[in-house]
């Protein structure tokens, strides 16, 4: 009888380190892009802590992949530094590849709009209706400017002056 209740013990712990590996075999890799100031980059850190040592860097508009954990705002990335993964704070990671482009837009806003140091981060400064802006990269929510991160909803992209353009040409 003991020998039995052994032998179940066993087989339960097998299958539970069976179940726990196929789920972590099967877990879905999320694609993300990096987004910052062009000039800039962003820190890849050893562990989810923004003391963390740095293991590597992200440019603007670099991909990675992730593996779906996260932790105290961080996202764990693979694949991307020398030793093959790090912790990338999820205010600098977008879905959707950003238009990489230099570009000047105009605030379109009813009120004013904040300027954030990350995407949904703190706030850098205050921008009014009509102020200009050069942004960097366009992302389907979020861009980045001058001025720092800034909601793709209020910019609008200001329209060259053709007259301009077309003396520009011909000089």
């Amino acid at each position: 009888m003991k020998r039995n209740l052994i032998s179940i013990f066993w087989i339960t712990i097998m299958l539970i380190c069976f179940i726990m590996t196929s789920i972590s075999c099967f877990a879905e890799e999320v694609e993300y892009f990096t987004i910052c100031q062009p000039d800039s980059f962003v820190c890849v850190r050893e562990h989810a802590k923004k003391a963390s040592a740095e293991s590597g860097y992200l440019m603007l508009g670099d991909r990675v992949l992730s593996d779906g954990k996260r932790k105290n705002g961080f996202v764990h990335v693979l694949g991307i530094t020398e030793a093959g993964e790090g912790w990338v704070h999820s205010g600098f990671l977008i879905e959707d590849e950003p238009v990489v482009e230099e570009v000047t837009a105009r605030i379109i806003s009813d009120g004013r709009v904040a300027c954030r140091r990350s995407i949904g981060g703190t706030r850098r400064k205050w921008l009014k209706n009509g102020d200009e802006v050069i942004v960097y990269a366009w992302g389907s929510e979020w861009s980045i400017t001058d001025n720092g991160f800034i909601k793709s909803e209020f910019l609008e992209r200001v329209e060259a002056n053709t007259e301009t353009e077309k003396q520009s040409l011909t000089e």
